[in-house]
């Protein structure tokens, strides 16, 4: 319901002087930008490639987006008539979430269009049982989450005969979030809400690796082919969270 709509059924002493949509106040029109650069090249049996690049997408709901910034580089040496083939690869990204509080939609819908958004120039701080100003708590409300990625892998074959390779691969994954969460205290609240704070880290990683052999022939008119590996894998995952309420900012 709009004002109009609202008072009509409402009692005579319902209007607080607003004339809200709150659905469309806690929205905002989402864009993305990506910006990339790119570098490849070589000389004899050596190439690389290599990009860094930059994206940032702004969130429909207000202060909310996404930032992330990655930098790749793959090398490739061949050697010894191209019998020798050796891969590198490297990937770094950071990723920054500003993510949106859930409740907020949860509380447009139930708060009343006769509230009104702002009193003074300023969010208005309400504080009732069914419902917080969602305005407020998007734009006063830290609640971010970092992820950071880092790949690096390895990979070398080399022909012993013709058909017939050896090779090794090896692979270490880290991969870290740290989510941070802060709200301050509502006036009106009093110690319901009373600068409440959460840190939360956690680390994902991983080591792979293995040892091949591949033959691929022919013999007449019968083609034979026969991989043997032997893979190693290790994973390691740890979690950190603290939280208080009382906090001095």
């Amino acid at each position: 319901l709009n004002r109009d709509e609202f008072l009509k059924l409402a009692p005579a002493n319902s209007d607080q002087g607003g004339n809200s949509d709150w659905q469309k106040a806690i929205t905002q029109t989402g864009y993305t930008q990506s910006h990339s650069l790119g570098l490849s090249g070589g000389t004899g049996g050596f190439t690389y490639n290599g990009s860094v690049y930059y994206q940032d997408q702004k969130g429909i709901v207000i202060n909310t987006g996404r930032k992330q910034l990655g930098v790749r580089l793959s090398l490739d040496q061949k050697a010894f008539n191209d019998k020798l083939d050796v891969q590198v690869n490297v990937l770094n990204t950071q990723t920054i979430h500003d993510n949106v509080d859930a409740n907020i939609f949860y509380w447009a819908y139930n708060i009343l269009p006769v509230t009104p958004e702002k009193v003074d120039g300023k969010d208005n701080p309400i504080y009732n049982y069914n419902y917080l100003n969602p305005i407020w708590v998007q734009n006063n409300e830290y609640k971010k989450a970092t992820d950071n990625l880092n790949q690096q892998s390895i990979t070398v074959n080399y022909e012993l005969l013709k058909g017939l390779k050896i090779g090794a691969f090896g692979n270490v994954s880290k991969f870290n979030t740290q989510y941070d969460y802060y709200l301050p205290t509502i006036p009106g609240a009093g110690t319901a809400i009373n600068n409440n704070a959460f840190r939360a880290t956690s680390n994902n990683n991983s080591q792979k690796g293995d040892l091949h052999i591949n033959y691929s022939g022919s013999f007449g008119k019968s083609n034979v082919t026969a991989t043997g590996v032997y893979e190693y894998n290790y994973y390691e995952d740890d979690n950190y969270s603290a939280s208080g309420a009382g906090v001095l900012v």
